[in-house]
């Protein structure tokens, strides 16, 4: 996001014209023409370029191949529909593992291109003219970037009704479920390192499952987890792609900052003390978003109170988690392992420590969405720790630009540890592992 921030505006409101995307799908091609499948039936993409005979079978089975430890029959589309290509078995093939009634299939293409979000109002009803596919095989047809895409109907092509008719393979070619013949089987080792657009399979899912979105904002990180993660699951004989909500939430475990639904330590309550300014006579205003349950915005107060005891301090803190916002204004606390910092706020109540009243009057705990209208006025500081990361690209940049108007010259900005804003305006500073941006005061 390396721009100013009337461009940051500007673009956002082009981006505003664009309409909603409810429908993705991997898109590749087949006999020089486009076609896609619905991303939530694709399980992950391989290059591989052996696969084990089964005689007997259709000539467009291929054969199986062990998928680290299932055995799956390998479909080449090409000769299924009848597709003129260049017959070189030697060369890797690009496969896409498909799941359709809780089978794993993979199918041969020419080539996988991309992940390719669109809007389901616009496809449109097959028509044969567009391929020489049945037209019962063919769920759609849409148009994206000026190119054509046929929506393949994998359900009709691969259920249970069309169950690919193929001999049962002897114990001579399979010693058991999990292993096949050394000499006629391509492993894991000789699988080609997934492309982009297995990256893109795990962007596509993070959103879909827990509505996290890779843009610029963490794409570093993203890139760093992606390689950790390949690697973890590639050794553990488990699948790179994300399965559900569990999977992707284990992909998201090294995003979220330090201390993280819990008080700052006091390591990093001593380099917040650096950031914010100190002896402030007036008025102090912070904007905590996405304050969860509470424990990030005491320690900003304790530490703000510390820093200016004779400042009149207002704090604005909300999420849009209604239990979490709820039950911040009362929790409690065991006072006996509270950082030393926090000892001054602390008070003893009938079940356990409680934060004291002259640091709750100064916080305004309140169920909000800053995707909403944000009535506050501007503020010397803002803490949105790893709350950008949850909207899409369109919705970053409005927030972001709201954020830079809300912030008083010289204020300061403190996003996610694995959050990095590049704009015309705020200066990148880091303290003692806590990284945040400075309002220049010549914008």
């Amino acid at each position: 996001m390396n721009t100013d921030i009337w461009e940051l505006k500007e673009e956002y409101n082009k981006a505003e014209a664009v309409d909603n995307i409810d429908y993705k799908m991997v898109s590749f091609s087949l006999g020089g023409k486009d076609y896609g499948i619905d991303i939530m039936k694709v399980k992950e993409i391989q290059k591989v370029n052996k696969f084990t005979f089964v005689p007997n079978s259709e000539p467009y089975v291929r054969g199986v191949f062990n998928l680290r430890g299932d055995i799956i029959s390998i479909i080449d589309l090409r000769i299924m529909f009848s597709v003129s290509y260049d017959e070189n078995y030697n060369d890797l093939e690009d496969v896409i593992v498909l799941t359709v009634d809780d089978k794993k299939i993979g199918v041969i293409v020419d080539s996988i291109n991309k992940v390719i979000g669109i809007q389901s109002s616009t496809i449109q009803t097959p028509h044969p003219i567009f391929s020489n596919i049945n037209i019962k095989y063919i769920n759609g047809i849409v148009e994206k970037d000026s190119k054509i895409y046929i929506i393949l109907d994998i359900e009709r092509i691969f259920g249970q009704e069309n169950d690919i008719e193929q001999e049962p393979v002897s114990d001579e070619k399979i010693i058991d479920s999990g292993s096949i013949p050394e000499k006629t089987v391509y492993r894991t080792a000789d699988v080609k390192t997934e492309t982009d657009v297995n990256k893109d399979f795990i962007k596509e899912t993070l959103k879909t499952f827990i509505n996290f979105h890779v843009t610029d904002i963490n794409e570093a990180w993203f890139f760093r987890r992606y390689d950790e993660w390949l690697k973890k699951r590639r050794e553990s004989e488990e699948n790179v792609q994300l399965s559900g909500v569990e999977d992707a939430e284990k992909f998201l475990q090294t995003f979220y900052s330090g201390n993280t639904g819990r008080f700052f330590d006091q390591a990093s309550a001593q380099a917040l003390m650096k950031i914010i300014p100190e002896n402030i006579k007036g008025n102090y205003y912070i904007w905590n978003i996405g304050c969860g349950n509470g424990y990030e915005t005491y320690s900003v107060a304790a530490v703000a109170r510390k820093q200016n005891p004779d400042a009149a301090i207002k704090i604005w803190a909300n999420d849009k988690d209604l239990l979490s916002i709820s039950n911040a204004p009362n929790i409690t606390v065991d006072r006996n392992s509270v950082p030393g910092y926090l000892n001054d706020f602390i008070s003893e109540g009938t079940k356990g420590g409680v934060i004291s009243q002259k640091l709750r009057d100064i916080i305004y705990f309140e169920y909000h969405d800053v995707k909403n209208h944000n009535p506050y006025p501007d503020v010397d500081m803002i803490i949105c720790r790893d709350v950008l990361s949850f909207f899409d690209y369109n919705e970053q940049f409005r927030i972001l630009s709201e954020l830079f108007e809300k912030l008083k010259n010289n204020g300061i900005l403190i996003t996610g540890d694995n959050e990095n804003i590049v704009l015309e305006g705020l200066d990148k500073y880091e303290e003692q592992g806590i990284v945040f941006y400075r309002k220049n005061a010549g914008i």
